[in-house]
């Protein structure tokens, strides 16, 4: 297990912009579905990116990690990947320079089984069983809170074993539940809690540790 007061790099959690799922308010959590890039960004969701670059760079103008990199690393899904690419652009279009892009699978979306293209209303039901049956149910066929906590923790111990001095700004781009589950992680809370956490915007760029 990962000892929080020992990571070597510090962590964001970005969610990706609006998409055309969500405009469709619909549930695309299918791990090939999801990387269609017909399920990418709206204009509104670019332009909600673009936004959320532009204010966060301007936050750190004083506060840039002094000799680590940035590091975006995205979930494989279209709408992810495409947030993570214009958030890079826009960093860089401020000179911030070195600003790395890397795709993975473990950051994409938790899989919501027998709901998948469905009515997004149906993640109420998911999460009424989170907090009742706890992290370990598969209600709906639906990949458990453990099961994405698994792959979130397994992959930031890959990050944290590679080499380099740490002091890296790590800035993972993924999806609702998957922030809200890894968001459990980072504040020692039971995972079943994570809707009791405060919740992600579209775009927002929030400090894990």
């Amino acid at each position: 297990m990962i000892q929080l007061d020992k990571l070597r790099n510090k962590y964001f959690g970005l969610r990706h912009a609006e998409s055309t799922a969500n405009e469709a308010a619909i549930i695309i959590s299918d791990p090939q579905t999801g990387q269609d890039v017909k399920y990418g960004l709206t204009e509104k969701g670019k332009q909600q990116t673009k936004d959320s670059a532009n204010a966060w760079v301007k936050s750190i103008e004083s506060n840039r990690p002094s000799s680590g990199k940035i590091r975006l690393i995205s979930s494989n899904f279209s709408r992810a990947k495409e947030t993570a690419e214009i958030f890079k652009s826009v960093a860089e279009e401020h000179g911030i320079q070195g600003v790395s892009l890397e795709v993975t699978a473990e950051l994409r979306e938790r899989f919501f089984g027998t709901f998948e293209g469905q009515s997004n209303a149906h993640y109420e039901s998911v999460w009424v069983e989170d907090q009742t049956l706890g992290e370990e149910h598969n209600a709906f066929k639906v990949e458990s809170i453990n099961q994405v906590l698994d792959r979130i923790i397994s992959f930031v111990a890959n990050v944290e074993k590679e080499g380099g001095n740490g002091g890296d700004w790590i800035i993972l781009v993924s999806h609702g539940d998957c922030l809200q589950i890894t968001q459990t992680f980072f504040k020692n809370t039971a995972g079943r809690a994570h809707r009791s956490l405060p919740h992600w915007a579209n775009a927002e760029i929030k400090e894990l540790n």
